[in-house]
């Protein structure tokens, strides 16, 4: 008996997420098809009828966790303005525990393994990386008297301190480097960040 549409969607997800864990914790070398499937609780013979390799895999992976990400799903609401919105985002995002890998954003966690990707697979980043400038300049423009060309230097520099803390194993160092991160993008945006989030 087929399997249904709703089944089907429900285990290509299953794939996804087992898949974006593991990418993000690993090195692509380092993550197996039996590995990703074993993590989600399916056979390997259920992968083929969604990937037909683990470079497709890794493609709809990245695609996948950039589409479910924080930043992509948010919206203002009655309770939220821009700046206050854009703060929150910001906020987790320069978080310890975030740094820590609860959430992870592909962004901070497969940088450097994207570059050594196809040329395809460096395409959805990048594609995914300005998708980010733009929602985060859709948001800082009603506020804030930065620059929209100013954004991806911005967004450069928060992505490499996590990127880069997450290497890190003194945790002196990983907060000063959060705060002094947190510190610009106050001054950039003109915005207040809560001090728990280094606690």
């Amino acid at each position: 008996m087929p399997y249904s549409k709703t089944r089907k969607i429900v285990s290509r997800q299953k794939i996804l997420e087992s898949a974006y864990k593991l990418f993000s914790s690993r090195s692509y070398e380092e993550v197996t098809i039996d590995a990703v499937m074993e993590n989600c609780g399916m056979t390997r013979g259920g992968f083929y009828a969604h990937f037909q390799n683990k470079t497709e895999l890794y493609r709809c992976a990245i695609e996948y966790a950039f589409a479910n990400s924080k930043l992509a799903n948010s919206e203002c609401n009655t309770w939220h303005n821009e700046r206050e919105h854009l703060t929150d985002i910001l906020d987790g995002y320069l978080s310890l525990e975030h740094v820590n890998g609860n959430n992870p954003c592909p962004l901070a966690f497969l940088t450097s393994d994207i570059a050594l990707r196809d040329s395809e697979t460096r395409q959805i980043f990048a594609d995914a990386y300005s998708a980010v400038n733009k929602k985060v300049w859709a948001y800082a423009k009603t506020f804030s008297q930065i620059n929209e060309s100013d954004i991806a230097p911005l967004t450069a520099m928060v992505v490499g301190t996590v990127a880069l803390t997450r290497s890190i194993t003194d945790e002196i160092t990983v907060e000063n480097m959060l705060k002094s991160t947190r510190r610009h993008v106050e001054i950039h945006l003109g915005i207040t960040f809560d001090t728990k989030s280094l606690t």
